[in-house]
């Protein structure tokens, strides 16, 4: 279907589903069209950033990609400034639900995936794509007819060698790269919903103005989403990422060990927990992103963020977890979990210039593994031959 599509899709699904939770006769419809949102919203999210990292260079991906985040922040803001004017969830959740079809209607003016148009054959389209981005840039792209049409010669010697079937989520498990990929970066949504939302959540404890305390511990992820694009920019993926997991780890450790008063160093404390976790899961997007080609791209992102909203789901219960044992016990499973996935991290490959589109480049680009049975990626290198610019653009 496409990238589009789907995401045009998901924002209706979000939207219809969200003003029939607000108008639901009883507890159980309002359940099930909860369900709906998440399903559509989590659909979105997903789609919409894989798109987003397909159709932009790879010189500003980063850049582009952590500015993309700066969208939850906004949402979280203007969440808080809602619910304090409104002051009743059923006026609250057709606010938030309206607000999804504007974006419906934005999407008419979203091109299509080139890359998910090459990859899937539509080489036309992929085309008319790249010559509308090149006249909208004021960039003259030369041979861009013969770079396609190299394109489709490779696609049809690698059909000719491999039979061409359709991806699943099997996919993401089948061979060992992309096994060890999948497993690890599940983990990492995993923790990075749970500790994020465990924090969110937890400022109505903090003591004072919920709504300020809401807002604060948001507004704190600029200055962390800053910091983000010069690091992607400079120091990767891993390192950053390891970094952050590790504040995080060291802000809910403290804060276990620590009395309640004075309230405010807890305060400064979530704010730093939340600047980690934030800066976490942007890397993790991004990161996401680059590991899995492109051929199975928005299903490996859908499927981590599933693993995410496991984590989401899990997070309410740690707060109920400390007031029937002790309040240090939450704050010691949000600091623990991200020490856990911060070492898994190290097994992955750093982020590549270039990202991949098949499985089989992901299985024959691997360090750890000797006289690979899987081909070389031989579509950029024959790209690269007729023009360096389209290269860029692709």
């Amino acid at each position: 279907m496409g990238r589009r599509p789907v995401l045009m899709g998901a924002l209706f699904l979000t939207g219809v589903s969200g003003i029939g939770a607000a108008f639901s006769p009883s507890f159980t419809v309002f359940v099930a069209f909860r369900f709906l949102i998440a399903m559509g919203a989590a659909t979105a999210v997903s789609v919409s950033f894989c798109l987003v990292t397909e159709v932009i260079g790879t010189n500003v991906r980063s850049t582009v990609c952590t500015v993309l985040g700066f969208n939850w922040t906004f949402g979280a803001l203007i969440l808080a400034g809602l619910a304090w004017l409104l002051r009743d969830w059923f006026y609250l959740q057709l606010a938030m639900s309206i607000l999804c079809f504007p974006s419906v209607l934005a999407c008419w003016f979203l091109p299509e995936s080139p890359r998910w148009l090459l990859t899937h054959g539509y080489l036309e389209r992929a085309e008319e794509v790249i010559h509308k981005a090149a006249s909208l840039n004021g960039i003259a792209v030369r041979h861009i007819h013969d770079a396609i049409k190299k394109i489709k010669e490779v696609s049809d010697i690698e059909k000719q060698t491999m039979a061409k079937k359709m991806v699943n989520i099997l996919d993401l498990v089948k061979t060992p790269a992309m096994r060890k990929r999948s497993l690890i970066m599940f983990g990492v949504w995993f923790v990075d919903s749970c500790v994020f939302y465990a924090i969110a959540l937890g400022t109505t404890d903090l003591g004072g103005n919920p709504f300020v305390n809401f807002s604060a511990v948001a507004v704190v992820d600029f200055p962390a989403g800053v910091a983000c694009i010069f690091i992607l920019r400079h120091f990767g993926r891993r390192t950053p990422i390891m970094a952050s997991l590790m504040t995080v780890a060291l802000a809910c450790l403290i804060s276990a060990a620590l009395p309640e008063d004075p309230n405010w160093i807890r305060i400064l404390l979530a704010m730093l927990g939340k600047c980690g976790i934030y800066s976490a899961f942007l890397i993790t997007y991004v990161w996401t992103a680059e590991l899995f080609p492109t051929v199975i791209r928005s299903l490996g992102l859908s499927t981590s963020s599933m693993s995410a909203r496991l984590g989401s789901i899990t997070s309410p219960f740690l707060g109920h977890l400390g007031k029937l044992t002790h309040r240090s016990v939450p704050f010691v499973v949000c600091g623990s979990l991200p020490l856990v996935v911060g070492v898994t991290v190290l097994f992955l490959p750093e982020c590549h210039h270039h990202m991949m589109d098949t499985i089989e480049e992901v299985e024959g680009h691997r360090n750890d593994i000797e006289n690979s049975s899987y081909p070389p990626p031989v579509m950029k290198n024959e790209i690269e031959e007729v023009d360096p610019l389209t290269v860029q653009m692709l």
